[in-house]
C-alpha cells in the first residue's frame, strides 16, 4: 500500500482508501477483526484437514457451498 501510494500519488483508490484507513477508527477495527477471523478460519481448517484427512475438508466444503447455494436460490430468489 506504502509502494502504491508512492507511485501513483494522491489521485490513486489506494491513496483514497489509505485515507480512509487514518481518519476512520471503526474501519481499523473492521479490518482488524475480519484478519483475526481469517486467521482462525485458517488454523480451524488446517486442524480439520490433520485430524480428519483431506477428503473430509473437501466434503465439509463443497456440502457448505451446496447450502449456500440452495439458501441464495430460496430465500433471495436468485436464479441458478
Amino acid at each position: 500500500l506504502f509502494i502504491t501510494r508512492n507511485l501513483y500519488h494522491h489521485n490513486s483508490e489506494a491513496s483514497q482508501a489509505w485515507k480512509v484507513i487514518i481518519n476512520c477508527p471503526i474501519v481499523r477495527q473492521d479490518i482488524l477483526s475480519f484478519c483475526i477471523c481469517a486467521a482462525i478460519g485458517q488454523i480451524l481448517i488446517l486442524c480439520v484437514i490433520r485430524e480428519f484427512g483431506s477428503l473430509v475438508w473437501v466434503t465439509v466444503s463443497v456440502t457448505r457451498q451446496l447450502f449456500t447455494i440452495l439458501l441464495s436460490v430460496f430465500i433471495f430468489h436468485h436464479a441458478v
